[in-house]
């Protein structure tokens, strides 16, 4: 059995009421469930993190500044503290319970605050890089969330989207539980270009996307020139 099988059989053994109630709590993870979830996701999506920051990022010593959007319980800052051990770091979730986790698991160096997407309380241009990891589904006005977005971004900078689904009938051995997932929840999915052409509308000049289409993962990169 492949990674992919093994991945549709997991879905495939639970409940619409049990993944209902998961999809949502990935939405906003909050309580104990929420912060049980978190930890999961900081152990499971690793190899994706990986995958994605290894496409578009590598590593440094510049003293760039991050921030991570709907930072969770912090894997990706740690990830990218580890490659730029240099950098300025900072998070931004809109569950409470994920900002004190993060706090926690990260210490005093790096910021996390509250907030939303939707208004990010962050001055212009203050970032060199800007990610979001299996978030942007849940993002509910896409393109207005991209020129927030491209508000905070230093001129040069780069905003990465790492995403471990989107729609592609070209595999369709995903599609059933992709179908699933959308049916049962606030996620949306997206179409590689549907967010490419968000992202431009966003006012994102160079747009470029890579697919690892036998885990159905999929990174965007963005910049503003």
């Amino acid at each position: 059995m492949d990674r992919q099988e093994v991945r549709d059989w997991e879905h495939s053994q639970h409940s619409d009421d049990w993944l209902k109630s998961r999809l949502n709590l990935c939405c906003k993870p909050v309580g104990a469930d929420g912060i049980e979830l978190a930890h999961e996701m900081n152990l499971g999506h690793g190899t994706l993190v990986s995958w994605g920051l290894d496409t578009y990022l590598g590593s440094g010593r510049e003293r760039l500044r991050f921030l991570d959007i709907g930072c969770g319980g912090g894997a990706t800052l740690r990830a990218l503290q580890e490659r730029y051990p240099e950098g300025v770091f900072s998070g931004i979730d809109y569950s409470v319970d994920m900002v004190a986790l993060a706090r926690d698991e990260l210490g005093d160096g790096v910021e996390i605050s509250h907030g939303t997407v939707a208004e990010l309380p962050y001055a212009a241009a203050a970032f060199d890089m800007i990610t979001a990891v299996e978030t942007v589904y849940f993002w509910p006005d896409i393109v207005g969330s991209f020129a927030e977005v491209y508000r905070v971004l230093a001129p040069e900078g780069r905003f990465q989207i790492i995403n471990e689904m989107y729609d592609d009938p070209q595999h369709a051995g995903y599609t059933a539980r992709n179908r699933r997932m959308v049916r049962l929840s606030a996620l949306q999915l997206f179409a590689p270009e549907t967010l490419e052409n968000a992202l431009l509308e966003a006012g994102f000049k160079q747009v470029e996307y890579v697919t690892l289409p036998e885990n159905n993962w999929i990174t965007y990169s963005a910049s503003k020139g």
